[in-house]
């Protein structure tokens, strides 16, 4: 329900603090000029949307394991001849909508925020005799969000994304763009070809002993221009990825691999998948370059044991043969821990 809301009443500077928080309710109002600190210019046009979770410290009563269990929770800010005007909606997700009804906790994390002492017996029996498990992983739709060909999409990488109606941020329902993804998968971070005006994008299923990966380019009107499986041993987990002329580049990080012990804990709820993200010294640390021409052979180069997050600037010298990038790389010391009383300073 949209109710108006002035988030400094009351209040003076010195006395915000921001911190990581629920978010207090679905929001839809003009922000006051008095609270505008300078002018907005006004051929500033157009809306900024942010996707990420709303409800970080807790999930109908249950303590979160880490943020990113938490619910999708869309933000969208429109500036129109110099004002500004904000609306916030959650994602209303299957799993979403039937804690709502139920008013009650259902759904595990793959972080690993769940019900105490949910050990999940019957599942584990389950999955040791290869039959398919009964439990049903929250879908928190929670990762990014982006405008492409008329639909706001809203994306967890581990799920099918969700289309959002771009003026209300209404969800009206997870999408397969016309039965392309058919691994049930995306990834939260697609690159655009501004030259081909393409919208592509790569979802990754890590389960069995041989990854695949589908990579898939859409035209304005969701045509599927292009959709590849690749069969991608030791590509057990990909967060992003960069988009040249000539390939699409990802980096095989050495800190996840995908054992069926692993996924025993998990399901048992004895550990969240965050927990088992760590150096492994065994794993290869490669990039690999696909050529976006699928006859051409797949590159594979070894580099410093690292995490890549992120990938952030690229270009490519097709004349001289290189490629230059930067990226967020994580150390071997990474710790996928995040409490919720960090301050985001």
């Amino acid at each position: 329900m949209n109710k108006t809301l002035d988030p400094f009443r009351d209040l003076h500077w010195s006395q915000v603090k921001r911190t990581w928080d629920n978010a207090e309710g679905e929001h839809n109002y003009w922000i006051p000029q008095a609270h505008i600190i300078g002018k907005i210019p006004k051929d500033l046009q157009g809306t900024l949307f942010r996707n990420g979770p709303g409800n970080v410290m807790d999930i109908q009563g249950t303590k979160t394991i880490h943020p990113i269990d938490g619910d999708g929770y869309v933000c969208a800010l429109t500036f129109v001849d110099g004002k500004v005007h904000f609306k916030s909606k959650f994602v209303d997700t299957t799993t979403r909508r039937e804690e709502q009804k139920k008013g009650e906790f259902l759904f595990p994390g793959q972080m690993g925020t769940r019900e105490f002492r949910d050990y999940r017996i019957l599942d584990t029996v389950r999955a040791l005799m290869g039959q398919t498990m009964l439990m049903k992983w929250r879908d928190p739709s929670n990762t990014n969000v982006y405008y492409w060909g008329g639909k706001l999409i809203t994306c967890y990488e581990t799920k099918l994304p969700h289309v959002l109606d771009p003026k209300t941020l209404s969800t009206l329902g997870r999408d397969t763009f016309g039965g392309a993804l058919d691994l049930n998968v995306l990834s939260a971070h697609p690159r655009i070809d501004h030259k081909k005006q393409r919208l592509v994008c790569f979802g990754l299923k890590p389960s069995g002993t041989l990854p695949q990966l589908g990579i898939y380019e859409f035209d304005k009107d969701w045509n599927c221009k292009v959709k590849r499986t690749i069969p991608m041993q030791g590509l057990f987990y990909s967060h992003d990825f960069l988009l040249t002329d000539t390939y699409y580049i990802f980096h095989m990080t050495p800190f996840v691999r995908f054992t069926k012990s692993q996924a025993l804990k998990i399901v048992m709820g004895l550990n969240g998948a965050g927990d088992f993200m760590k150096y492994y010294e065994d794993l290869p640390s490669k990039i690999i370059l696909i050529p976006r021409v699928a006859t051409q052979p797949i590159l594979q180069f070894n580099t410093d044991p690292c995490h890549i997050f992120h990938f952030s600037t690229c270009e490519e010298n097709r004349l001289a043969g290189t490629i230059d990038f930067t990226a967020v790389c994580l150390d071997k010391k990474i710790q996928n821990e995040m409490g919720s009383e960090i301050l985001a300073q």
